[in-house]
């Protein structure tokens, strides 16, 4: 059984890759959810892992019915995925676009400074903390964290644009150079993520060689182990303990990397946990008080946070914390119709999104970017969590970045 639901997953994967290109919204946002789901099994395939170990649950093995369960619900997902792209038709037909701006000088000059100071401040504030310290301060910082996180996705922005129209913006450059400092020191691999991201929408149509196979695994492994450079190398400059680090204590899966965690969470749902009872309809109940929070209306504790101290209250006292699930919480949601419910909105989302690609190349590859970046937290985190620090910043900088920082703007299209 385990195997036919992988064997689809795979012919669903070539599916999308062969209609709508790779490097595409509606591929690249079900991907996520294909390595999550699958993570597991692919452990047992390429490297011979046969159970899965992680503190504060129980144990489980690749041919136990808990693991099972769990991909079965994986699978009502990718049916939920898989309704919309079956029923586009393909088209080779690509608008081009080349953009020329009048730009608001001032406007731009005092926007890239502010973000810019508010990120260098942020990058003294958290140079000499540890990650636990680290996401302390960022969690009661919100005045900053936040403006943080617009700036981020700001750069998005400019580096899209920056492809597409013949002026550029050499303010962008002070930001980028900003963001991809504080990224470095706030110690997360996001920025690198996003970057890469951005990178391939910018150029769609990337043409595959040896060396840039080679380039991808080698930037993959140095996204895998950033977290342990960050602390042995950057912080702590000790390369000696990372070297013994990496011979004693590391050990590769692709389960290990994130969606462990998840994959137990679903597992403990199915099986009847009353645990997760206190979650229902967290979509709406969840989001409200997580808002109401960010304004210090209310206190509250998130469903993460709440997770990550019922499962284990000693690393959630450091300041730790486990990745959740999407899936899991559309199940809380829409009971075992959640995955569907939630795999027919992403894709639906997602061939909204290709649609741009024959009428606004721009605001294609921008949003994109984001639908790709939104699925890749969304799989392994709350609702609430996706809006608050990630839909509404990305709003924010589409209308700062780009919507007013220009008085007129022409557009050249020509379709290829």
């Amino acid at each position: 059984m385990l195997v036919c639901i992988f064997v689809f997953n795979v012919i669903f994967l070539i599916y999308l890759g062969r209609k709508f290109g790779v490097v595409n919204p509606i591929f690249l946002g079900f991907v996520p959810f294909f390595v999550y789901g699958q993570s597991f099994f692919m452990d047992n395939l390429f490297l011979g892992i046969d159970r899965m170990d992680l503190d504060g649950f129980e144990r489980m093995n690749i041919d136990g019915a808990r693991y099972l369960s769990v991909e079965v619900v994986y699978f009502l997902f990718l049916i939920g995925y898989a309704i919309v792209p079956l029923l586009i038709k393909k088209s080779n037909k690509v608008l081009v676009e080349w953009h020329a701006y009048r730009y608001r000088t001032i406007y731009n000059i005092v926007l890239n400074i502010f973000f810019s100071f508010i990120l260098m401040f942020m990058v003294f504030q958290l140079l000499a903390l540890d990650r636990f310290e680290k996401i302390s301060v960022l969690r009661s910082n919100k005045l900053l964290s936040i403006p943080a996180n617009i700036a981020t996705f700001g750069v998005i922005i400019l580096f899209l644009l920056r492809r597409m129209t013949p002026k550029k913006n050499n303010l962008f450059l002070i930001l980028f150079v900003s963001v991809i400092g504080y990224g470095i020191i706030e110690g997360g691999r996001e920025i690198f993520v996003y970057i890469g991201i951005s990178y391939l929408f910018s150029r769609e149509n990337i043409k595959i060689t040896i060396p840039k196979i080679l380039g991808t695994f080698f930037l993959l492994g140095f996204v895998i182990l950033w977290k342990p450079i960050s602390v042995f190398i950057l912080q702590n400059n000790d390369p000696a303990g990372f070297m013994l680090w990496m011979g004693s204590n590391f050990s590769f899966s692709i389960s290990g990397q994130d969606p462990k965690a998840s994959v137990f969470m679903i597992s403990d749902y199915i099986e009847g946990s009353s645990f997760y009872e206190q979650f229902r309809f967290s979509y709406i109940t969840n989001t409200v008080m997580q808002f109401l929070r960010t304004f210090k209306l209310v206190s509250y504790q998130s469903i993460g946070e709440r997770v990550v101290y019922h499962y284990n209250p000693k690393f959630a006292k450091k300041g730790g914390g486990l990745a959740f699930s999407g899936i899991l919480e559309s199940l809380l949601n829409f009971w075992y119709l959640g995955p569907l419910v939630l795999g027919a909105f992403l894709s639906y989302v997602s061939a909204r999104i290709n649609s741009l690609k024959f009428k606004d190349r721009y605001l294609y590859i921008l949003l994109s970017t984001f639908f790709v970046i939104l699925c890749l937290k969304l799989v392994r985190t709350e609702m609430a969590v996706v809006l608050k620090i990630y839909v509404l910043p990305m709003l924010i900088a589409y209308f700062l970045f780009y919507k007013f920082t220009y008085k007129t703007k022409m557009v050249w299209q020509s379709y290829k």
